[in-house]
């Protein structure tokens, strides 16, 4: 079993600062914890975990597949992280997900297999919504009639569309779609 990595907390890091300042200026202390990466990291890896909502209908757990939901019918998943503090949301200085999923592994359309049109399954993202737009932007789709699981991981800065418009009091949501 692969070891849990170290995740500081706030008053850890707040320490490292302080000692790193005893040596060198405050702009090269926040430097050098930054070119560590030495962050507090708010970290979802479970459905359920930090919250999660069902939308729509047919949303059952796996069975025998450990944390697995399937979606049917319309329904939509929703993994929410936050809300954010105002301290939080100004800290957040780097925003990744990765996504594990599948599409339904059969199809009538034999032409649209391999390839990404008249995928089933997808996921979108958004901050504070509790409504989507009846199209939002696809944040990612699985691949038409694949049973295999797809990984689709992002990643984004503090500069990127992605990071700014977390602000305090609202959370980031991801959903999982399905027709």
């Amino acid at each position: 079993m692969e070891p849990m990595p170290f995740i500081p907390n706030p008053p850890q890091i707040q320490r490292a600062r302080l000692v790193l300042q005893r040596f060198v200026p405050a702009e090269l202390a926040y430097l050098i914890l930054h070119l560590a990466e030495y962050y507090c990291t708010l970290v979802s890896k479970e459905i359920g975990d930090p919250t999660i909502e069902t939308r729509g209908i047919n949303v059952v757990r796996d069975r025998g597949i450990r944390n697995a939901i399937t979606i049917r019918n319309g329904g939509k998943l929703c993994l929410t992280i936050g809300p954010f503090t105002k301290k939080e949301a100004q800290s957040v200085i780097w925003l990744s997900v990765t996504i594990k999923g599948h599409d339904q592994g059969w199809s009538s359309y034999p032409e649209d297999q391999g390839t990404k049109r008249g995928s089933w399954t997808w996921y979108t993202m958004t901050f504070d919504e509790d409504t989507l737009a009846a199209t939002p932007e696809r944040l990612a789709t699985n691949i038409h009639a694949e049973f295999a699981t797809q990984t689709h991981a992002f990643a984004w800065g503090r500069d990127s569309e992605m990071v700014k418009p977390i602000q305090a009091g609202q959370p980031i949501k991801l959903w999982a779609h399905a027709r």
